[in-house]
């Protein structure tokens, strides 16, 4: 159950951008975030962000800049303000800046449902073969787009994963990019705000592991809680 109400909804995903900002700031990376759509004239509401982080030239990426494009969209119940359907939408891209073209060279979609479709996880990856769409681009992200290493994925592949919301993006992120001695910094400072943000509603993932003492991946597949037995 989510510990905010409805009126501090937007400002709690603002000021996680708030926080990411100042993070990536502060390691000299670029990070530009804002939230694009806050509807709440349906139930559920709906919350979308675009984001671009563009970090420091890594050693890894010897034939150019990385500039890493994402976007949000969460839809969330108003009578509980728990997360019904997330997806983040997250491209890795190697940016040749004398041309302005932006070679995208991994695309993944982390998708979260409840309850599931039908044979999916409740949470799930999926490699793709599109970057995030022109529709949920910064607009600061100027750069032609070429996707030809992404056309051979085979896109019904879902990998079973951990629920991904906002802050789950920007812990990736954070993990990837921030130096070993500011991790455990970042951790105290923001895993306690980003702990109040909508939980999955109806997810029994945690009851089945509890029951099972087992992390095998058929716990992120929908089951009948009605059959799930709780250890005394």
């Amino acid at each position: 159950m989510a510990t905010i109400s409805v009126s501090v909804l937007k400002q709690t995903y603002q000021n996680c951008l708030i926080d990411a900002h100042k993070w990536f700031k502060d390691q000299g990376h670029q990070f530009e975030a804002s939230i694009i759509n806050f509807d709440y004239s349906s139930d559920p509401l709906i919350i979308e962000i675009v984001l671009h982080f563009r970090p420091l030239p890594h050693r890894l990426s010897p034939k150019g800049k990385i500039s890493i494009l994402a976007s949000s969209r969460d839809e969330i119940c108003k009578n509980d303000l728990s997360c019904k359907k997330s997806n983040i939408h997250l491209t890795y891209f190697e940016i040749d800046d004398q041309n302005e073209i932006a070679h995208a060279i991994e695309s993944i979609h982390y998708d979260a449902e409840v309850p599931p479709k039908e044979k999916h996880p409740i949470c799930h990856g999926q490699i793709v073969n599109k970057s995030v769409s022109n529709t949920r681009r910064p607009e600061s992200f100027h750069y032609a787009i070429e996707e030809e290493n992404l056309k051979n994925r085979f896109q019904s592949f879902r990998i079973p994963s951990a629920y991904i919301n906002l802050p789950g993006l920007l812990f990736i992120l954070a993990a990837d990019h921030l130096p070993n001695n500011k991790w455990k910094e970042f951790l105290e400072d923001c895993q306690p705000k980003f702990n109040n943000f909508p939980k999955l509603s109806g997810c029994n993932i945690l009851r089945d592991i509890s029951a099972n003492a087992s992390l095998m991946a058929h716990h992120w597949y929908d089951r009948d809680p009605n059959k799930v037995t709780i250890p005394a």
